[in-house]
């Protein structure tokens, strides 16, 4: 399972490497990463422990600030529990 998110990541920093700094396809490729990113935590919860619901707010922090949101999300939800 850690190889394959590895590689998850690996090929996800690749595609944001390719992808240029301004216009809607920057800003969409953050968005499906972030929102990847959550499908990730979620389907690794069982062996971290970390399980972020997938309602309107996890989805727009995602969704527009794509992986560091999904990283912002957890420490929250670490802090607070």
């Amino acid at each position: 399972m850690f190889t394959v998110l590895a590689a998850a990541a690996v090929l996800a920093l690749g595609v944001r490497a390719a992808v240029g700094r301004e216009g809607f396809l920057p800003a969409a490729v953050n968005g499906i990463l972030g929102l990847a990113a959550l499908l990730a935590v979620n389907l690794s919860s069982q062996f971290t422990g970390v399980h972020l619901g997938f309602n309107v707010f996890n989805g727009v922090v995602a969704g527009i600030l794509g992986i560091p949101g999904v990283v912002l999300l957890v420490l929250v939800q670490w802090v607070l529990t």
